[in-house]
């Protein structure tokens, strides 16, 4: 067990709810975008406010309650530039002071946490964000830094003015009122053996297309108005747990035992480095979807799951005295992409995209794959890499896995128009062509343009790219374009033909499960993904 004496974290941005000294439990928010939510209990509770005082004692009934909120009123927010990060304080100081001596109202902005074990720093991913101005509105930031920061790859934040607040109104399931509670109500197990079941709960595994709607919880539940007047239950968990059922929910248990390791190592490195910066302003430390990782709890975790985590326990990637910020796709189609791909506030890229194979020899003829030919020609060739099941066993690999190296997906003109017109929000009309105007190191795009009798429309987000141009989404943004015509040179179709499935940035888990599959360990597959990397035990369990 942890030593629970000498655990835990400090800095001005905390774990909400630790103290040095003790084992930090992190809150973790289940997001549902409801006004409520319908749940079961299973054994004995208590149900308390916010001020920890009970409102109902003793509850057994094992039926569905239903949550409601009423009264709501949102947060309100200021906005600031964020013009630069960095790991080291005094290069944000150097660049603070060249801004003010122009002039410009800046300030440098302390975010992460320290971990400590023992009285000792076992790490520290502080970050220094150098922010300018608070804006009362994100339009009139956009144009201040439009204007005077074209130099800087800034972005947008924004800080809570004042909390949300909320009448939460509690239900059986005869919709009789039980009770209610300003902001808050915990439900807190009497009982080791007690559950709650939380239903409605939409969270897609970007991996194995485990999609669950609702998660059985052994522990404390919080539910609590969001900053946009929505409803978020909260559980509470360790370290160690969470990084268990992360892995639980995206790795299938018959897999090789050195993937599970490696992915439990990932999740552990990517999960520390992001404490105290993804939800700084939120009532929760991490979140279960795809901002932070996608998992919803789960109630009985397979034997070898959980002992692969156990063995790796505090094990974590560091670079050059850095937990790794350590991302993970399905499928990376044959090359990781860059983490600036999904990120450009990225301080330093730690871990360089790579060709997605042991033997590099086979990637000479392809080069550059930012360029349109070299690109096409590695989408129709299908090259012999870690991640091409054809050349591989495929034992228990998910549909996502085998189907994706290579994907194919055709539109009419007609519902393609449609689509894009309800997803962008505009009638863009009769679509004329889709040009593709840059890609990355991957082949992923990076800037497509969309001609249309309507308007024309810009798209340079990975994640828009892949919404706007199909029903539900293509599976990544690495894709080729390719249109039809009619005699007279009219479009009658549009034929997208890809590579991988998701972002590729990171480790390719179906290039991992094949490395493991081949007797490499986890180290190694580690170490082919995240170059440079050194692994490091920070705790002991």
């Amino acid at each position: 067990m942890l030593d629970r004496s000498h655990f835990g974290f400090e800095n001005d941005n905390n774990l909400k709810g630790t103290i040095e000294g003790e084992i930090p439990t992190l809150k973790v928010g289940l997001i549902k975008q409801s006004d409520f939510i319908n749940f079961k209990l299973s054994g004995k509770f208590s149900v308390l406010n916010d001020q920890g005082i009970p409102i109902l004692k003793g509850v057994t009934a094992q039926v569905k309650w239903l949550l409601k909120i009423e009264n709501r009123q949102k947060a309100k927010y200021e906005y600031s530039i964020l013009l630069n990060k960095y790991f080291d304080k005094r290069l944000a100081e150097e660049q603070e002071y060249q801004l003010i001596e122009k002039g410009i109202g800046v300030k440098i902005k302390s975010m992460g946490i320290k971990f400590y074990l023992k009285n000792n720093i076992v790490s520290d991913n502080t970050e220094y964000w150098l922010v300018v101005d608070k804006l009362a509105s994100e339009q009139e930031a956009n144009e201040f830094a439009k204007e005077m920061f074209a130099n800087f790859s800034y972005s947008i934040i924004k800080e809570k003015l004042n909390e949300p607040h909320a009448l939460l109104e509690l239900y059986d399931h005869e919709l009789e009122k039980l009770s209610q509670a300003e902001n808050c109500i915990r439900v807190v197990p009497e009982s080791p053996e007690s559950v709650t079941y939380i239903y409605g709960l939409k969270v897609n595994s970007p991996i194995l297309n485990n999609s669950k709607d609702y998660a059985a919880i052994c522990g404390p539940i919080e539910f609590r108005c969001l900053d946009n007047g929505k409803i978020a239950a909260i559980c509470e968990m360790t370290i160690e747990d969470y990084v268990k059922n992360v892995v639980a929910f995206q790795m299938h248990s018959d897999l090789p035992t050195q993937m599970i390791k490696a992915h439990a190592i990932t999740v552990r490195s990517k999960m520390i480095s992001n404490l105290g910066i993804k939800h700084f302003d939120d009532p929760f430390d991490l979140c279960s979807e795809n901002d932070c990782q996608s998992f919803l709890p789960v109630f009985q975790i397979p034997k070898i799951i959980s002992d692969s985590v156990e063995n790796t326990s505090g094990l974590v990637m560091i670079h050059e005295k850095q937990i790794l910020d350590s991302n993970y796709s399905a499928i990376c189609g044959g090359h990781t992409e860059s983490v600036k791909y999904i990120s450009s506030e990225t301080i330093c890229e730690t871990y360089p995209p790579i060709f997605d194979s042991i033997d590099k020899e086979i990637f000479k003829e392809y080069n550059d794959l930012s360029q349109s030919d070299n690109i096409k020609k590695w989408i129709d060739e299908k090259p012999r890499t870690c991640c091409n099941l054809d050349h591989q066993t495929h034992n228990y690999m998910p549909n996502s896995f085998v189907n994706n190296f290579r994907w194919r997906l055709t539109y009419d003109r007609e519902d393609l128009e449609k689509i894009i017109s309800e997803k962008s929000g505009t009638d863009i009309g009769t679509l004329y062509e889709i040009i593709p105007v840059s890609r990355s190191v991957s082949g992923r795009l990076q800037e497509i343009e969309i001609l249309a009798s309507n308007t024309n429309l810009v798209i340079v987000n990975e994640l828009e790219m892949c919404e706007i141009l199909s029903i539900d989404k293509l599976p990544s943004s690495c894709f080729l374009i390719e249109t039809q015509l009619d005699e007279n040179g009219f479009p009658m179709s549009f034929t997208f033909r890809g590579a991988g499935y998701g972002h590729g940035v990171g480790m390719c888990l179906t290039g991992g499960i094949t490395m493991a599959q081949n007797d490499y360990d986890y180290t190694e597959i580690l170490q082919h993904y995240f170059r440079n990397m050194q692994l490091k035990k920070i705790y002991e369990v």
